[in-house]
């Protein structure tokens, strides 16, 4: 039996795991569930955030489609985001290793610390992943347009994007069922 998606109860669950003094790791999440791969989180540097457009840049070397994408994030995190990047220099990793400020964090790393704050939850079976399926979810129920889902999350087919259309039946069988379909 497949996983089902996170829902918005469990996301919330999830980074309401994470203690304020590690409100740095919330933030993670929090962009993971913007449409972020681990690996353009991990990459991500602060020049690569536009504070006006409410963007961040993912460039070519860093994406999985080796294309330039812009990933919008919401007003939500726009504080945080900004508090994180306060006192770095445009160069530097938006997050780094503890001990080493100039090196950036692993996949590794961030699928570990995913792993504890998912147990703090009470929730199993997710990944990061999960975070950019969660942000695909989201955005098919706030009904955005399937052409900015896909640039949002930077995959090159439409079809790829589809996926996420028909992942969700529950709110298929609703449209449906309170709309005047018959046959």
């Amino acid at each position: 039996m497949a996983k089902k998606n996170m829902s918005t109860e469990e996301f919330n669950r999830l980074v309401g795991a994470v203690p304020d003094d590690k409100a740095e790791h919330r933030l993670m999440f929090r962009i993971l569930a913007c449409g972020l791969r681990t690996n353009e989180l991990v990459a991500l540097k602060v020049k690569w955030i536009n504070f006006q457009r409410a963007t961040i840049f993912i460039p070519a070397e860093v994406a999985k489609n080796k294309k330039d994408r812009h990933v919008v994030f919401p007003d939500s995190i726009h504080a945080d985001l900004y508090d994180q990047q306060e006192y770095r220099e445009k160069d530097d990793y938006l997050f780094t290793q503890e001990r080493f400020k100039d090196k950036p964090l692993s996949t590794r790393w961030i699928r570990k610390i995913f792993d504890e704050y998912q147990t703090k939850a009470g929730l199993e079976g997710y990944s990061p992943h999960s975070l950019r399926h969660y942000a695909a979810e989201t955005m098919v129920r706030n009904k955005i347009p399937v052409n900015f889902i896909q640039q949002q999350l930077g995959h090159s087919s439409l079809n790829t994007t589809m996926i996420y259309l028909s992942n969700n039946l529950d709110e298929r069988r609703h449209v449906i069922r309170s709309s005047n379909f018959e046959v």
